[in-house]
């Protein structure tokens, strides 16, 4: 069984279910809740999930915290060679047109 979208994004960040409780206001227990699916939080309270962990509403129903990804993305790139940029790029430009 996977995690939690919630889950996925709370653990990639690196907060503890105890920690997101005192950021969100939130009881732990009501936090495990959410993250084994036995519950479904409001668009209200989703929202002050995603303040809490600096993520979009939509970032924790994906699973992917996607500013915290690209900033990740960007600084392992950092030390690259230009070759090694552009063999990043074309890889890029390949994932774009599958999707089309």
């Amino acid at each position: 069984m996977s995690s939690s979208p919630i889950k996925t994004v709370r653990i990639r960040k690196g907060i503890s279910q105890v920690d997101l409780a005192k950021a969100s206001g939130f009881s732990q227990a009501y936090l495990s809740f959410l993250e084994t699916g036995n519950r479904v939080p409001t668009y209200e309270k989703l929202k002050i999930l995603a303040d809490a962990l600096g993520c979009t509403t939509d970032d924790l129903i994906s699973g992917k915290c996607t500013v915290q990804l690209r900033a990740e993305v960007t600084k392992e790139m950092e030390p690259l060679t230009s070759l090694e940029l552009e063999k990043v790029l074309d890889y890029v430009q390949l994932i774009k047109r599958a999707r089309r």
